[in-house]
């Protein structure tokens, strides 16, 4: 979970502070971390981390649909 939210994290500081649109490599990996936590976020049993995961989530697919 910690390298999921490093990376989703990492796609977005670059999104945000880039000079540019995100390129093919990162869109597509931000596509599989998205997925991922599509997979990963029912199995969470503590409530704060879903919680904190599902906004997580919420950004990818936000910056997915302004990116693509």
């Amino acid at each position: 979970m910690v390298i999921l939210d490093a990376d989703v994290t990492g796609c977005v500081d670059t999104w945000l502070h880039g000079s540019g649109p995100l390129d093919r490599g990162r869109l597509s990996l931000f596509r599989d971390l998205a997925r991922d936590l599509d997979v990963v976020l029912p199995l969470l049993d503590d409530q704060h981390e879903s919680e904190y995961h599902g906004r997580l989530r919420q950004l990818a697919r936000l910056l997915l649909e302004v990116a693509s």
